[in-house]
């Protein structure tokens, strides 16, 4: 079956580091969501940050936490099996 490559975050300024990069793709548009799936727009919403800039991480929920992992499990793939082949 499948055995995840690495393990949880190792420390906060890791998990920081992908929830921040999420942000950055989405704002860039690299990462488009379907109009069906508005229950996983809710849980971006409400991620807030803390006065000192950091992310308050009680506001981060499953949604937004799987998709962290998605995303951080992308970057690892070597770029021929999640682009398509050009011809």
């Amino acid at each position: 079956m499948f055995e995840p490559k690495t393990s949880s975050y190792d420390s906060r300024i890791s998990f920081e580091r992908n929830a921040l990069m999420l942000g950055e793709r989405i704002h860039a548009g690299t990462i488009r969501f379907n109009v069906a799936l508005r229950h996983t727009l809710k849980g971006l919403t409400e991620v807030r940050s803390l006065p000192n800039g950091r992310i308050d991480l009680l506001t981060i929920d499953e949604s937004v936490r799987s998709m962290m992992h998605m995303m951080s499990g992308m970057d690892n793939l070597p770029k021929e099996e999640h682009h398509e082949k050009e011809e």
